[in-house]
């Protein structure tokens, strides 16, 4: 993706629809844009998704709180982990 401040255009990043690793992903990389105005966010899978992420990323009152832990700062809490042993078995 192009910084919107090189290529003079608006930009508004995409939500995922994952567990929130890939949310985690996006938001990172769009703290590095300069200016820029908005990310989507999709309330009704961020908000039921959360409990399967140890995280303190968090979405309140049309603001972001982005993680902070390292690397995504995000992991897969115990509960992703039966819940994916039982969608593998």
């Amino acid at each position: 993706m192009t910084p919107n401040h090189s290529s003079h255009c608006k930009v508004i990043p995409r939500a995922s629809i994952g567990i929130g690793i890939f949310q985690a992903a996006s938001l990172q990389a769009a703290a590095t844009i300069q200016n820029l105005p908005y990310h989507e966010c999709q309330h009704s899978v961020f908000d039921n998704n959360e409990k399967y992420l140890v995280t303190n990323m968090e979405c309140q009152s049309g603001q972001y709180i982005i993680p902070d832990a390292p690397g995504l700062g995000v992991e897969p809490s115990d509960l992703f982990w039966e819940v994916a042993t039982l969608v593998a078995n």
